[in-house]
């Protein structure tokens, strides 16, 4: 498998060039 040399891991300086939506796999009721 190739790697891919322009993949950045995601952090709280990057989210925000990514498209959403996120489910983080938490099922708790927010509202």
């Amino acid at each position: 498998m190739a790697q891919d040399t322009d993949w950045t891991p995601v952090s709280h300086d990057t989210c925000d060039q990514v498209a959403g939506p996120f489910y983080h796999g938490t099922r708790a009721d927010l509202a």
